[in-house]
């Protein structure tokens, strides 16, 4: 059984025709699906968020590793990051550096 075509015994594999749901999947029939979002603005907000949600539990563990092992690899990693971001800010107006919106997933940390 396959599911990319409907099985014609009368006919070599070849010649069999691409299964109905398959061939919607695939988009025959359909309108095209956007795959692609329109970026959003850089923000303080954002970049806050980020940083709390992706960054600070790292963070805390490398602290961690570094207080165990008498290693700077955190404060080696901060001294030695760009500042593309600081720029990229330096650059904004200040309305565009704080987002005054509060959003829906905002847990009240930020």
């Amino acid at each position: 059984m396959s599911v990319f075509v409907d099985r014609e015994d009368d006919k070599p594999k070849s010649q069999w025709k691409t299964n109905e749901d398959w061939a919607w999947f695939v988009g025959e029939n359909r309108e095209p699906i956007c795959l692609t979002t329109k970026p959003e603005p850089y923000t303080l907000q954002k970049a806050l968020h980020w940083l709390q949600r992706q960054v600070a539990p790292t963070v805390k563990m490398v602290q961690a590793l570094d207080r165990e092992n008498h290693t700077t690899i955190l404060k080696d990693m901060i001294e030695q990051a760009e500042h593309k971001h600081l720029l990229q800010l330096e650059k904004s107006t200040i309305e565009e550096r704080i987002d005054t919106a509060v959003s829906q997933e905002n847990d009240g940390i930020f």
